[in-house]
């Protein structure tokens, strides 16, 4: 016991004096640092080399490191005895690094077309002009969160709230939503849960009160997050000329809002995936990752392929994948790695939907017809696809805009300079200006009258996809009821359009981009052959309802209608000769249909509805008729919302996440208040007062690192009598005993690199869920604040995982009873969604409420 304390006294010193030195990095380049050791330790996670997991065994094997699959690895590697492996098909982005992380790329070097983008194209659309476009994803880490525009928005109450009624607890599916040992669980999908784990995922910073006054900005601090990995804020530079947005869409009769707050139909300066320390993108890798070094329990393999799921049993109803075969080319070496409790794909709306298809999962007349042994027969695999379809009508101005920096390479240069050295100037500009006017917005008076038509038509507009589209009773009947939902968004005014002012829209032109965000069409994704590697084909459909067209055609109308109304009007000069010349409704549909092109926004492929109504997952993201696969991206969204994509992806991976490890094992409750701007630090310090120290409280690190400057040898004689102190602390509180230790990170022990080590057996290796013997009470360190990510890691809280197996309902923990399957999942309690108990500072940390687990104890779970 003396040399395990002595060893982690001199762990602590060291790492206390490494974090003085963190301190001497300046402000500007934090997340990208090149001086900071995680980005150097991180290769030891990201690999090319397949053998770190040909031939292993991990307890979860996620399929893809995008947004949503970077997320979850992070989240569930906050315990060091689970072990989990991220298969990715495209790089790590180091080759592109400028084009993923400085917002202005994205733009005028964008990676669409390269490597780091899988080029699909759909088929030719018979109502968009007979025209087969190309579909931009993301292919490398980061996903699309890495190329996209960096929006940040998360759709309406409206659009969340629907899901619940597409998917009610009456549902029969419903009670297949069980946890491993069977027990029932409820996991609701509701405005309150997103808008919870939208906040859990966040850390918002306010831009200057300067800015959000010319700007017209409004903000409500409670609707965002506080200390989430991903970092958003406005742009640092943005064009005079936006100012006149806001007061425009108020003056046509719109309001101005916080898209974050639940209600979209306003007109706003939205915020966007942007670390204000630097302006760099925040996305999952800078995120999620990064900033928590390598953990020894997280493989991110880069550059293979998913190939197929492994099976052991292929019983109905419960088909069992052991694991997921992969490649790095066509015709390559197979490899293969294995599972030994899930398969989570999180390929986003095309790759899971192809990886299961290929694999045997979905519709059996499509398996039968390609030779692939049907494994489950699940027709909605690959339907109910929807987009935001988009276009824009442009006009002349005077003045500066994005052409400008986009056509001389000289001011180009000079910008990059400014970018490096202050992180300002124009290459910090991303479109921002929004607003979703609803169909009273849009359409005027004739609103009412058009509404009354879409309900009286309904049924025929049913019967007209179904025969078109051969689709099968289940799916019909979702769609069925995903029409009666926007039938009743039109009525109660959720936002129809979504409305861009862009900047970059040619040589001394802007634009305002109108892009439909409920379509009536759908589309459907089918492989075209067994292998992985021959792209699906993809046929959204655009325009196949005439009421798309008309929402479009109304919108033209209306963007012209603003692009009329001062101020915006003393602005725009004269319109474009795309749209100039459409006077007629005729002429208008025709430059829509020519012209329109994805949003970028697909969902619906794997969508979380009933199994009678074309289900795919149930709503613990678990594919129907398997035990352990489960689905976790855009792509099981059943209906479209009013925002892009990218932060409802992060939603679902935190929800997922947190059913995932309830699922496994309970977490109690945490008592921390910690102020810290990004993170989501996971589990229970050993003092309230302790948070985010390790167990010591400020006094005592403090007086350690006054203490590391005098002397190594006055730390270990200080360290050495706060354990000591800490220890008979401990002896006084039994319950708390299970869950305590004050252990510190060191990120320069190659061999246990970001763990915190259990003080008892400091040099034990890793064993990831270890059953018998003695348990693995280690765990990595909690994410931490990437706004201001210095060169070292300060010990971080902690979290203890006791067990391997399922917990048995009635469990004793300490000195209570508590289980972890309905306890920790019936509603209004302090371990599921908002409740309450929430910490309003700290928005995904619940505090005690009475006659639950109390602060410090271990005898609860926290969601």
């Amino acid at each position: 016991m003396a040399r395990s304390a002595a060893k982690t006294s001199a762990l602590v010193a060291s790492t206390i004096v490494f974090t003085l030195g963190a301190h001497a990095f300046p402000r500007g380049d934090t997340a990208h640092n090149p001086d900071n050791p995680n980005r150097y330790l991180l290769a030891r996670a990201i690999t090319a080399d397949t053998s770190k997991l040909d031939g292993k065994t991990f307890d979860f094997v996620i399929v893809g490191g995008g947004t949503a699959g970077l997320a979850m690895a992070s989240r569930l590697t906050e315990y060091s005895n689970m072990t989990v492996a991220v298969i990715e098909a495209g790089g790590d982005g180091s080759d592109h690094a400028d084009n993923i992380n400085i917002p202005g790329y994205s733009y005028l070097h964008g990676l669409t077309g390269s490597d780091a983008d899988w080029s699909y194209t759909i088929t030719n659309q018979s109502s968009a002009g007979n025209r087969a476009t190309k579909w931009p994803r993301g292919k490398v880490l980061g996903g699309s969160g890495s190329t996209n525009g960096m929006f940040w928005g998360i759709g309406s109450a409206h659009d969340w709230d629907a899901w619940s009624t597409l998917f009610p607890t009456s549902s029969p599916s419903y009670n297949s939503s069980k946890l491993p040992n069977g027990t029932p669980a409820s996991f609701p999908w509701t405005w309150a849960q997103i808008q919870h784990y939208h906040k859990k995922s966040e850390t918002f910073h306010a831009p200057p009160a300067e800015q959000q006054s010319k700007y017209g900005m409004t903000i409500d601090a409670d609707a965002h997050g506080t200390s989430g990995p991903i970092q958003t804020t406005m742009s640092e530079f943005i064009y005079d000329p936006v100012s006149n947005w806001v007061p425009t869409l108020v003056n046509v009769g719109m309001k101005k809002g916080d898209l974050a707050s639940g209600d979209t139909n306003v007109a706003t300066i939205t915020p966007s995936t942007l670390n204000p320390s630097n302006f760099t993108r925040s996305n999952s890798l800078a995120g999620y990752i990064t900033p928590v070094g390598p953990r020894g329990n997280l493989v991110i393999l880069t550059g293979v392929q998913a190939t197929g799921l492994v099976w052991s049993s292929k019983k109905t109803g419960g088909a069992v994948a052991t694991g997921v075969n992969f490649a790095a080319s066509a015709g390559g070496q197979t490899y293969s790695v294995k599972a030994s409790k899930e398969v989570i794909l999180c390929g986003g709306v095309i790759g899971s939907a192809q990886l299961l298809q290929v694999s045997g999962v979905g519709p059996k007349a499509l398996m039968d017809s390609l030779k692939i042994q049907s494994v489950v027969d699940l027709p909605g695999v690959g339907q109910n696809l929807q987009d935001h379809e988009a276009t824009t009508v442009t006009w002349s101005v005077d003045g500066a805009t994005w052409a400008d920096l986009a056509g001389n390479a000289t001011l180009q240069a000079e910008q990059l300079v400014e970018f490096r050295e202050s992180s300002t100037g124009l290459w910090t500009y991303i479109n921002e200006a929004v607003a979703y006017p609803n169909i009273q917005n849009i359409m005027g008076t004739s609103a009412d009258t058009w509404i009354s038509s879409v309900s009286s038509q309904l049924s025929s507009a049913l019967s007209s996809l179904s025969t078109a589209q051969s689709l099968d009773s289940t799916v019909l009947k979702g769609i069925a009821q995903q029409f009666n939902i926007q039938l009743d968004m039109l009525k109660n005014g959720v936002g129809q359009l979504e409305i861009i002012m862009t900047m970059l829209a040619g040589a001394g032109n802007v634009g305002i981009q109108v892009a439909q965000q409920h379509a009536w069409s759908r589309g459907e994704l089918r492989i075209s052959s067994a292998s992985i590697w021959d792209y699906p084909t993809i046929n959204p459909n655009y325009l196949s309802n005439g009421w798309d067209v008309d929402i479009m055609n109304a919108g033209i109308k209306f963007v012209r209608r603003v692009g009329s109304t001062e101020p915006m009007s003393s602005y725009l000069k004269t319109e474009g000769g795309g749209t100039s010349a459409a006077t007629t409704d005729a002429a208008i549909n025709s430059y829509v249909a020519n012209s329109i092109a994805t949003g970028y926004h697909p969902i619906g492929t794997c969508s979380m509805l009933p199994l009678d109504m074309g289900g795919v997952v149930d709503t613990t993201l678990r594919v129907y008729g398997t035990t352990n696969v489960r689905v976790i991206d855009a792509s099981v969204m059943p209906i479209h919302v009013t925002a892009h994509t990218m932060a409802p992806a992060y939603a679902i991976a935190e929800y997922g996440a947190d059913i995932i490890k309830m699922a496994y094992w309970p977490v109690p409750p945490s008592a921390s208040t910690t102020s810290s701007k990004a993170g989501g630090p996971s589990g229970t310090p050993d003092t309230e007062t302790g948070v985010a120290t390790g167990g010591l409280s400020q006094t005592q690190r403090t007086a350690a690192i006054a203490a590391s400057i005098g002397g190594a040898a006055a730390v270990a004689a200080l360290i050495a009598v706060l354990f000591f102190i800490r220890k008979r602390g401990k002896k006084a509180n039994a319950q708390e005993d299970a869950y305590s230790g004050a252990y510190a990170t060191d990120q320069r022990r190659s061999d246990l690199p970001m763990q915190t080590l259990s003080q008892s057996d400091l040099g034990a290796p890793i064993v990831p869920f270890k059953t018998g013997g003695k348990p693995d009470y280690r765990m990595s360190a909690s994410t931490m604040d990437t706004a201001q990510l210095h060169a070292a890691t300060p010990m971080q809280e902690h979290q203890h995982l006791h067990y391997d197996d399922p917990h048995s309902p009635g469990y004793a923990y300490g000195s209570q009873t508590f289980n972890p399957y309905t306890d920790a999942s019936a509603p209004g309690t302090p371990y599921m969604g908002p409740a309450p108990g929430l910490n309003p500072g700290n928005p995904h940390e619940y505090q005690h409420v009475s006659g639950r687990a109390s602060p410090g104890s271990n005898t609860g779970a926290r969601i």
